[in-house]
């Protein structure tokens, strides 16, 4: 697994991860971590965002500056599952190493029960002082940055996620503003950011799917990405910045109906926007469907660090359940008789995907602003919907993502996104997690979303993708809130209690946590 020991930066040339990349038609900025010598670094989030990729560009970049090739480790720990074999194969390495600054990479660590514990012998040995340590892994649990307290991780704990609707429109726009991201110098502060930038710039023809008007408007939207909203803010402030952007709707528009059939991941992206033959034009392939449904149910019933298999078909049947029950508060029990389980194990095996990074589960509150015993979940990106869909009722993937969004479900589609982005607006986990800031109601009438700000006040947020919307017809208000962001889908006008604003506008502007790459 560490080619570049005999063949330094050549090795690139026959890596199947920087072949991936290279065969596609973007690559995708992510934020860069200042990696220094002495710290151990986390970064988890699901499989198929490019963790392993980020790990490749940063041993080929730090190759690139000179770094000595015997002093980078990489290893998958798919193909070792005790601690003993990985302490004995570290130990090796730091026998053999080579000079300066050293390197340790290992990749989807959540393989291995106890690997915190064969990094905190290293660190108590005084053997990391003068290395950069990086771990990364799919199941937040086994990733806790308290399992090695006072060890270099705190701060050090990152998010890797699909793109949100503001990278997305970043990424594409870049290509056609043609901003040079790439560089062959490298400096280990940028490391991550070398992951940007367009491939293929005689590649003409995604401007077909998104309009000659993008070419127009790139360089401008790209500056105006550039001052992202914080939900921290007031809403007149959040209501100026979206009305910054109304210049550049129809280009935002087009790039959000792209964003709801593609989602956030680097490889749906590329294959909706791939020329292959047999592959109608702008459509996904379906084994990115099939590939990102088998990840999703094999990390449900894989009982991660505990050496014991799940079983497959309760992880389908919990994965299948929840199609009934997104966005709808969760009857656990009746969920569970659907999928022949008993609650305890249905209950468990949601929790995996939670931690996995398939679902993302909610808590109620009642219209004091009291805690529920309440829940409520959502697919973490558009594509496991669409995957988990397909799956469940036999209809080719791409036709099934088009009856969603082209019917009343699309509403469903939309607080799902939003879900998601509100779930990464400031959480640095684990001491912020999305579930202590973010919320919905449940009384009499519900409200989709409730935000709590870090001043202890609190935005209500209603979805209603719908083409006519009325603070008066479409807001529920409660005594506890006062102030209402309404998501449309065209409307954007300021109302005596609320703000509306499209959802292409808003999620386009809206920041994330400085720990969300």
């Amino acid at each position: 697994m560490n080619p570049w020991w005999v063949l330094g930066e050549k090795f690139a040339d026959s890596d199947k991860d920087l072949a991936k990349l290279n065969s596609g038609v973007f690559r995708f900025q992510r934020r860069s971590i200042d990696f220094k010598p002495g710290g151990i670094y986390i970064i988890k989030g699901p499989r198929r965002v490019g963790k392993t990729l980020l790990l490749k560009m940063l041993i080929l970049n730090l190759l690139k500056k000179g770094a000595d090739r015997l002093s980078i480790f990489y290893y998958s720990l798919d193909s070792i599952k005790s601690a003993k074999e990985l302490s004995n194969m570290l130990y090796d390495f730091f026998d053999n190493l080579g000079l300066g600054t050293r390197y340790i990479m290992l990749d989807e660590v959540q393989n291995v029960e106890g690997w915190e514990n064969v990094i905190q012998a290293l660190a108590n040995e005084g053997m990391l002082k003068n290395t950069v340590t990086v771990v990364t892994g799919s199941l937040a649990h086994v990733l806790r940055q308290e399992l090695m307290p006072g060890r270099g991780t705190e701060g050090n704990t990152y998010i890797m996620r699909t793109l949100t609707f503001g990278d997305f429109c970043s990424n594409l726009i870049s290509v056609f503003a043609k901003i040079n991201y790439g560089s062959n110098k490298f400096d280990i502060k940028e490391e991550i950011g070398h992951l940007q930038g367009f491939l293929k710039p005689e590649t003409r023809w995604p401007i077909a799917a998104l309009g000659d008007d993008i070419d127009t408007y790139a360089d401008g939207l790209m500056h105006a990405l550039g001052k992202r909203i914080s939900l921290e803010e007031s809403t007149d402030e959040i209501y100026a910045s979206v009305n910054a952007l109304v210049p550049y709707a129809v280009v935002l528009k087009k790039l959000f109906s792209v964003y709801m059939r593609t989602g956030g991941y680097p490889i749906s992206i590329n294959s909706y926007f791939q020329e292959l033959p047999g592959k109608p034009a702008f459509s996904i392939a379906q084994q990115v469907y099939e590939e990102l449904y088998l990840y999703a149910k094999n990390d449900a019933s894989t009982m991660a660090g505990t050496g014991r298999a799940g079983d497959p078909s309760f992880a389908e049947g919990v994965l299948q359940g929840a199609l009934s029950g997104i966005g709808k508060s969760i009857s656990y029990t009746k969920l569970s008789r659907q999928a022949s389980m008993n609650t305890k194990t249905f209950i468990e095996y949601s929790r995996r995907l939670r931690e996995s990074y398939v679902f993302l589960t909610l808590n109620g509150l009642d219209k004091k602003l009291e805690p529920l015993r309440l829940q409520k979940s959502y697919f973490c990106d558009l594509m496991l919907h669409y995957s988990v869909g397909s799956y469940r009722t036999g209809e080719e993937p791409n036709r099934y993502a088009e009856s969603i969004l082209n019917s009343d479900s699309v509403g469903i589609a939309i607080e799902e996104i939003v879900a998601s982005h509100l779930s990464q607006a400031k959480e640095d986990d684990p001491m912020r997690r999305y579930d202590t800031y973010l919320y919905f109601l449940k009384g009499e009438k519900e409200l989709d979303f409730i935000y709590r700000r870090d001043d202890g006040s609190y935005l209500g947020i209603e979805i209603k993708y719908q083409n006519s919307v009325s603070e008066k017809n479409d807001l529920y208000r409660i005594k506890g809130i006062d102030h209402y962001l309404i998501v449309s889908k065209d409307t954007l006008e300021r109302g005596e209690h609320s703000i509306t604003v499209p959802a292409y506008l808003l999620l386009a502007a809206l920041g994330k946590s400085s720990k969300d790459l």
